[in-house]
């Protein structure tokens, strides 16, 4: 199993932003990765807070703008970075939604083909 490590500060920035107000709200982590015992390290460099304007709603959920994806990656390329996407549901069950089940269909292809490496 691979290991996020994120400094205590860009954490409890994104825990505000993720649980401070009601609704579902996402951040995107930019990490630099290496390996131990052939197994990924990510160390969490910053943090792209995501505004509700940036998050379009709709009857199945709710999804990143397009111009928004092309912005965090276009920030990870230049940072030569990964990009690791957080976002709460609510409750007590850590879990992919059906809709985040969906959405891995087209975002993690167009997000591999567009990151280095």
């Amino acid at each position: 199993m691979g290991v996020i490590r994120i400094p205590q500060e860009l954490w409890s920035k994104t825990l505000v932003h993720l649980y401070s107000t009601a609704g579902e709200h996402f951040a995107l982590f930019l990490a630099s990765w290496t390996y131990s015992s052939g197994r990924p390290i990510f160390l969490v460099h910053e943090v792209v807070l995501i505004s509700d304007d940036q998050v379009e709603v709709s009857k199945t959920g709710w999804t990143l703008a397009p111009e928004t994806v092309v912005g965090v990656i276009n920030a990870a390329v230049k940072a030569k970075c990964a990009l690791i996407e957080v976002h709460n549901h609510g409750g007590t069950c850590p879990r992919f939604s059906g809709m985040d089940r969906l959405g891995f269909r087209e975002f993690v292809p167009y997000v591999i083909d567009s990151l280095p490496g």
